[in-house]
């Protein structure tokens, strides 16, 4: 057989510089889309904030019609009855475990007024969120936060 009858065979594949290539592009692509994608995730677990004080808020106005007064007590105490139950909450943290929330009475006095706040929980990846730090509501629905963004968190 002569050269000209073989069939000839060509390599099928990538070549090395064709994949340093598609390395390097997917490197530039993880490294703009990774700190958007963290933004998302951060912007979403704030909803977990917002339902908890918005729940709190709904408890706290249910307390007043039945005592006339707010509460403190965000945590139900082992076994209480009536107005020492607080809040009736079994754990002072949001529902996803990123905030814990506090009770306070408002400057008008103890009672008449409260203001409920929402603080990314220390071990969290929440807390490293300085855009929105901490959310607050009254009981006026004033709602308030913190942060470098503060305008744009609720």
């Amino acid at each position: 057989m002569t050269g000209r009858h073989m069939k000839s065979q060509k390599n099928s594949g990538f070549t090395l510089i064709e994949l340093m290539v598609t390395v390097a592009i997917i490197g530039i692509l993880a490294t703009i889309a990774y700190p958007s994608y963290q933004d998302s995730v951060r912007k979403s677990r704030r909803a977990d904030a917002k339902i908890m004080l918005l729940d709190a808020a709904q408890r706290e106005e249910r307390f007043f019609t039945q005592y006339n007064t707010y509460t403190t007590v965000v945590v139900a105490p082992g076994s209480c009855s009536g107005q020492a139950c607080g809040l009736n909450y079994q754990a002072n943290t949001s529902p996803g475990g990123f905030y814990s929330i506090t009770a306070a009475a408002d400057n008008t006095g103890i009672g008449s007024s409260f203001v409920l706040t929402a603080k990314p929980v220390a071990e969290k990846s929440q807390a490293n969120d300085s855009a929105c730090t901490t959310f607050t509501i009254r009981n006026t629905n004033q709602k308030g936060a913190t942060g470098t963004d503060a305008n744009n968190c609720w």
